[in-house]
């Protein structure tokens, strides 16, 4: 007697490997969205250091970026030269917008488009923003 599975039988197993594959696609979607997002915000804290980094320097020996006033604004598209000196090694932003603070000569806000993801810098903790930063800077309000 021959030994061996019936096409009932394989069909079943074939539904129920799609049935599981349709349960595991979206959750595995969202772990490397998220994933994608985290690497994206580490990018952006990288950046600020950076930025602020290259700001102290205009303190030295002007080498850096210029904070002249008391709320000085880089933003990609305006003023590319001067954000052209925050040298990063990593994921680099389409769509950068800097306000430092003269007094403590840091970045006090900040708005990226980082992999495709809008992301808002205040006060030292970086979000998904509600404003989309990442159609060339459009509509950043």
């Amino acid at each position: 007697m021959k030994k061996g599975f019936t096409l009932m039988e394989l069909l079943a197993v074939i539904v129920i490997l799609g049935v599981i594959a349709a349960i595991a696609m979206p959750i595995t979607g969202n772990i490397i969205d998220n994933s994608k997002y985290k690497t994206a915000v580490d990018s952006v804290y990288g950046y600020i250091e950076a930025a602020n980094a290259e700001s102290s320097k205009s303190l030295i020996g002007n080498n850096g970026i210029v904070v002249t006033s008391t709320n000085y604004v880089f933003e990609s598209g305006v003023t590319d030269e001067e954000i052209s000196k925050i040298y990063y090694n990593g994921m680099q932003p389409t769509y950068v917008y800097l306000s430092y603070d003269y007094v403590t000569n840091v970045v006090v806000e900040g708005r990226f488009c980082m992999n495709n993801f809008s992301i808002l810098y205040t006060h030292g903790t970086a979000s998904r923003s509600d404003s989309s930063y990442c159609n060339n800077g459009s509509n950043n309000s």
